[in-house]
């Protein structure tokens, strides 16, 4: 079953960065980024663009920053209907467990 992690980001690139490593080295098989980033500057944008060219990433620049929820809820709109989970992650979450997305899932999927 695939699944979709949602990345909002702004001007943290150094930890966004991490979070993004840490998804793509989850054991999980079928995982879809959504990176979007809220108003950046160039300096902090460009890093995080190409990385997510470089790694089958989805990066969407947002022209405005209307905050966390503002910035979420227009990925959220992009993706919920399209997988049975979508993971809202803070960008400077650190994965210490490569298994964790598949330990969550049997969890969803088994209660």
């Amino acid at each position: 079953m695939k699944i979709c992690y949602l990345v909002l980001v702004y001007n943290n690139v150094i930890d966004t960065l991490e979070t993004l490593e840490g998804i793509l080295n989850q054991d999980y098989p079928d995982i879809e980024v959504l990176v979007v980033d809220n108003n950046s500057s160039l300096e902090n944008s460009t890093p995080v663009k190409i990385f997510s060219e470089n790694h089958n990433i989805t990066y969407i620049y947002r022209n405005e920053n209307d905050g966390y929820a503002g910035g979420n809820n227009f990925g959220w709109n992009m993706v919920y209907d399209k997988f049975k989970y979508v993971f809202v992650v803070n960008n400077d979450i650190i994965f210490n467990d490569n298994g964790l997305t598949r330990k969550i899932v049997e969890v969803f999927e088994n209660n």
